[in-house]
C-alpha cells in the first residue's frame, strides 16, 4: 500500500503543480518584458489542462484514487473475513 500511496501522491503533486503554473506565470513581471509576451502566453495556454499521472491508461493517479483503492481492498479483506 505505500507503493500505491507513493504513486498516488507523484500523481496528485503533478497535478497540482501543473495548474499553479499559470498562476505563477501571471505573477510574475511578463508585462514589462515585451519579447517574452509570446512565450508566457503559450505557458499560460498550455498550462490551462493540467497534467494527469496515467496508470495503465485507465486509471489517474491521486489522492481520490488512492482512497478508491483503499475502500476497496478494506471491502475485500471484510468479505474474506466473512466467507471464514
Amino acid at each position: 500500500m505505500a507503493i500505491i500511496f507513493l504513486i498516488c501522491w507523484c500523481g496528485e503533486f503533478i497535478q497540482t503543480t501543473s495548474t499553479q503554473i499559470c498562476d505563477m506565470v501571471y505573477s510574475s513581471e511578463w508585462p514589462d518584458n515585451a519579447e517574452m509576451k509570446s512565450f508566457i502566453l503559450i505557458i499560460q495556454l498550455r498550462s490551462i489542462k493540467s497534467i494527469k499521472l496515467n496508470l495503465g491508461g485507465f486509471m489517474v493517479a491521486s489522492f481520490e484514487t488512492f482512497g478508491n483503492i483503499c475502500s476497496s481492498a478494506f471491502s475485500y479483506f471484510n468479505l474474506m473475513l466473512a466467507v471464514n
